[in-house]
């Protein structure tokens, strides 16, 4: 059968802002059905024989997985009817195009736009594994999941499932239906869907505990670079230091490297925010630096979160401190203690790369001494 699906844009129909909306041009026994697909462009950003938009043209590439989204379904269905060897009219065509609408599957959609990451760099390489690892659970709790399944009552499913079932703490549910809605949002943007579930279902999020050492503690840790412990923990420990000195986040120190660093001036541009940050470096980072093989142009041989994490337990161990420690501790350990040492706050969300200064008042609020140093000037 002569059936056959492409995308277009209609040239004869210029809408008021310049541009033409984009089309499937459906040709079934000769016939053609032209079918608009809320989208638009220039002629100058239309690839007509890819049938997509040209790499440079504006959100191109969120505009083009649509398409290619659009353009499988539509062959899908024209395949099924040929297989079948039944007449497809355009009438049948457009029901079963449209009743589809919003039956895309859910994880079909966030396969593509990981995969997509590969031309993007949208996402860092640690939410792309904090993605596929929200995928893998939602996977295991529904095996398929459509974009019209996700509804309140699937949502207080899911949520029952990972307090009761999972035993996942209140801030762990909500990350995991936080990336729901993250990629809900997404095929909202790109027309793909039009309801967002999420409009009546309020995510519920509850204070955490921002672990960090005062400067006693952080003493402690810095002395063991003095003791006889294995290389590898006097490596995790010179990293997290440096970090509490500066601020830096894991993936930040991680790719930290020589030409980031001039007259003791430390610039980079940050992984998770992409903004320039500024950070003068002091005496203890700048002899930490001093103190590394220079084998390459990353400044810190930096082992996986995961392992530095294990490596920084274990010598914190070999201390007296009690509390419980990860390596991101050390960002909290940078603003309460730069806020005890008395920097004012709006310097010290600047060197935390923060866009909201509310950000950084969150560690203003932990710090009992500075409240108590504050309020004795009532004596004075």
């Amino acid at each position: 059968m002569n059936n056959y699906v492409k995308t277009i844009i209609r040239t004869d129909f210029q809408k008021k802002d310049g541009t033409f909306p984009i089309c499937l041009r459906l040709t079934i026994s000769r016939k053609i059905k032209i079918i608009t697909l809320k989208k638009a462009t220039t002629i100058d950003n239309w690839d007509e024989a890819e049938g997509l938009l040209r790499p440079n043209a504006p959100d191109s590439e969120n505009t083009n997985l649509l398409l290619r989204t659009y353009l499988k379904r539509a062959n899908d269905i024209v395949l099924k009817y040929d297989l079948k060897n039944i007449l497809l009219t355009s009438e049948e065509f457009e029901r079963e195009f449209f009743n589809d609408y919003n039956k895309e599957c859910y994880y079909s959609f966030v396969a593509k736009h990981l995969e997509n990451n590969k031309k993007t760099n949208e996402y860092s390489a640690q939410s792309m594994k904090s993605y596929s690892t929200e995928l893998s659970k939602l996977k295991k709790f529904k095996k398929t999941l459509r974009f019209d399944e996700i509804t309140v009552s699937f949502l207080e499913s899911y949520e029952y499932h990972m307090r009761n079932k999972l035993g996942n703490k209140i801030n762990t549910v909500h990350k995991s239906l936080k990336t729901i809605r993250t990629f809900i949002n997404k095929a909202i943007k790109i027309d793909l869907i039009t309801d967002n579930v999420f409009r009546k279902y309020k995510l519920k999020t509850e204070k955490s505990k921002r672990e960090f050492l005062d400067q006693y503690e952080l003493a402690e840790i810095e002395s063991l670079l003095e003791k006889d412990i294995p290389n590898y923990y006097k490596n995790a420990v010179s990293i997290f230091l440096f970090c509490c000195y500066t601020g830096l986040r894991f993936q930040d120190v991680k790719l930290l490297s020589y030409s980031n660093i001039s007259n003791d001036l430390m610039t980079i541009i940050m992984h998770k925010t992409k903004d320039i940050v500024s950070i003068p470096l002091t005496k203890k980072p700048k002899n930490i630096i001093a103190l590394q093989e220079k084998n390459s142009e990353i400044v810190f041989r930096v082992p996986s979160n995961q392992t530095i994490n294990r490596f920084l337990k274990d010598a914190i161990e070999l201390t007296s401190i009690k509390k419980t420690i990860s390596f991101h501790c050390s960002r909290h350990t940078f603003a309460t203690h730069g806020i005890t040492l008395g920097i004012p706050i709006e310097v010290i969300s600047k060197l935390l790369g923060h866009t909201n200064i509310k950000t950084t008042l969150i560690y203003a609020k932990v710090v009992d001494v500075v409240k108590i140093r504050e309020m004795q000037k009532w004596d004075m």
